[in-house]
């Protein structure tokens, strides 16, 4: 209930999720973050006592620690050349979740539930010094994102923009880069837990660390003044000094802002938004993938993602009849009335681009950051139905999600070998673990009879 909920609200710490360097050549957040940390373990004030009080903070000081060792490397090695300094990029895996660092985020997610989902990035040289929400267009005319989570998102990012202008943060803009909300590859499964989502993008430097100037000598960036660059930045010059002052500036006054409304971000963003997922009445009442595949792994890499993010799967006991269609029996249901189940829509719905990335019919078309990541089983070559009305079905809740069983042939002789059509995703995994012991993988180059 909702009194129940609000109890839980004054009770609850709220969690706040911070994270540096998942692009290994965005090197500032990853210094801004052990400036934090020390300031939070040494610092005894008021506003550090609040929100080490209010919140509690899980902070992933280097998201792809492999890749910011190559980059530091590479960078060092190639001083004084010619070279350009290039680039490891660990982007982006926040749909099938393959990856040991996304699987880290996910787990982190599953177990604390943060209220807020703070991410540090940094763009091009040219670029606002420093950039928050609002995000930019397109919405998406038929986004399932609840509009507590995006409000939320803006409310914070509004937040920490106009503190970084009263602490004379030139350049400082919002809504200027791209819109994260029409796809799912950025902005994941944890904003639909209802995480505010924040990231920051901040100037980066000549060679990742060397001061940028620009070439005319004039102010760098768009000198023109309105309502998203309301202090226009009025230097020729940009530091990596001025990048850890400008983002932490920004860290702090988010930090700061959620540890005084902390019962608002655990009551509206922990139980409004997944209640409302619950309690809706919009699109599909849900998903049915019929049994019976071309390819049962394919299925169970779909469902995989859904396991991953705490959606609830059942599947069906008997044949049962849902949008006019009969499903067998092992027919696998994903309800969208379920918490996560606005993050099921938004996987499975098969918006047709570029329509989806309108605001009304007669808008102009918007392109938004990435429109190529929904609809992932059509890229598994699974079929799944959208069901508009409630139905009617024997179903159980799957506990435990394992492979479709795969009968073993007999192992042929030393001198014989095993035949393998490739004609399920799952052929990948283990032809992948085969080469990394070094057994001998072939491919038939014409067609042929055997045995």
């Amino acid at each position: 209930s909702e009194e129940d909920a609000r109890e839980l609200a004054e009770d609850n710490v709220p969690v706040y999720y911070l994270e540096a360097g998942m692009h290994s050549s965005e090197v500032t957040p990853i210094q801004v973050l052990a400036n934090v940390v020390y300031r939070l373990a040494t610092e005894r004030s008021r506003d550090i006592d609040r929100i080490l009080d209010e919140m509690l903070l899980v902070i992933v000081p280097a998201a792809n620690p492999d890749g910011a060792h190559l980059t530091t490397d590479y960078f060092n090695e190639t001083e004084g050349t010619s070279y350009e300094r290039t680039f490891h990029d660990d982007n982006r895996d926040w749909l099938f979740f393959t990856q040991p660092e996304s699987q880290i985020r996910i787990d982190i997610f599953r177990r604390y539930r943060p209220v807020v989902e703070h991410i540090l990035h940094q763009a091009g040289a040219t670029s606002p010094r420093m950039w928050t929400p609002p995000y930019n267009e397109p919405l998406g005319k038929e986004s399932p994102r609840d509009s507590i989570q995006l409000q939320s998102s803006n409310a914070l990012g509004l937040q920490v923009n106009r503190g970084l202008l009263a602490a004379g943060k030139k350049g400082v803009k919002w809504g200027d880069a791209y819109g994260i909300w029409n796809g799912a590859d950025i902005a994941s499964f944890e904003t639909f837990m209802g995480s505010a989502l924040l990231l920051f993008e901040l100037a980066s430097a000549r060679d990742y660390a060397l001061p940028y100037e620009s070439d005319d000598g004039e102010p760098i960036g768009e000198q023109g003044r309105t309502m998203r660059n309301m202090l226009p930045y009025d230097r020729s010059a940009w530091t990596l000094e001025q990048m850890v002052d400008y983002m932490e500036t920004g860290v702090w006054l988010a930090l700061d802002a959620v540890s005084r409304e902390p019962e608002r971000y655990s009551y509206e963003n922990l139980f409004q938004v997944p209640r409302n997922a619950v309690t809706s009445r919009e699109g599909p009442s849900a998903y049915v993938i019929p049994a019976g595949q071309r390819d049962p792994y394919a299925v169970y890499d779909l469902l995989r993602i859904f396991d991953q993010s705490m959606v609830e799967i059942q599947r069906a006991r008997a044949p049962f009849t849902a949008g006019g269609e009969t499903y067998p029996a092992g027919s696998y249901v994903l309800s969208t009335r379920q918490p996560l189940g606005k993050w099921v829509d938004q996987l499975l719905d098969n918006a047709p681009y570029p329509d989806e990335a309108r605001n009304c019919s007669q808008c102009p078309l918007v392109r938004p950051y990435s429109e190529a990541t929904d609809s992932v089983h059509m890229m598994l070559g699974v079929d799944a139905d959208a069901i508009a009305e409630p139905f009617s079905a024997s179903l159980e809740r799957v506990m435990r999600l394992t492979p479709a069983a795969v009968t073993m042939p007999l192992e042929p002789p030393r001198e014989g070998a095993y035949l393998v059509e490739p004609d399920s995703y799952g052929v990948a995994r283990f032809l992948a673990d085969l080469q990394q012991a070094d057994v001998p993988v072939l491919r038939a180059a014409q067609e042929f009879s055997a045995g």
